[in-house]
């Protein structure tokens, strides 16, 4: 009798610990848009939805992963772009640098280009200009 009640205790345990582990949600930091992306130096932040960083479109570019962290108390970026198609590509870009409310800190930059070989991938670094700097864009176009 009593090896059974431990059988049932122990089997009703390993039950509820097997329901707990499977419906434990996996924890991921989303980025708000009010919240600072500056990290400490010797950490990095993976904004999750890279598209919600980025503005327009160019042909088969793909933003595959953004990054950020600071440098000097200013705002680091490393975006991951990949041309998904089968021939070489250029596009343009740019970034907008924006502080805690939302506002450009700078004028607009002139637009950059970048050519790709097809299904190649790149990452491209800014630094932000200016310490209150907190947010951004990257802007992207087609290059003609």
């Amino acid at each position: 009798m009593q090896r059974l009640k431990i059988k049932t205790i122990i089997l009703t345990g390993m039950s509820l610990l097997v329901i707990a582990c499977s419906s434990t949600p996996k924890t991921t930091q989303f980025i708000e848009s009010e919240k600072s992306l500056k990290t400490e130096p010797t950490q990095a932040l993976q904004i999750i939805n890279p598209a919600s960083k980025v503005v327009g479109t160019a042909n088969n570019l793909q933003i595959q992963d953004i990054r950020t962290s600071s440098v000097n108390n200013q705002l680091f970026v490393q975006v991951e772009v990949k041309n998904a198609r089968g021939r070489r590509d250029v596009f343009d870009y740019r970034i907008r640098w924006l502080d805690a409310n939302g506002l450009q800190v700078i004028p607009y930059a002139a637009w950059d280009a970048v050519s790709l070989e097809g299904q190649e991938m790149s990452v491209v670094n800014f630094i932000s200009p200016r310490v209150d700097a907190t947010d951004f864009r990257f802007e992207v176009k087609a290059h003609y």
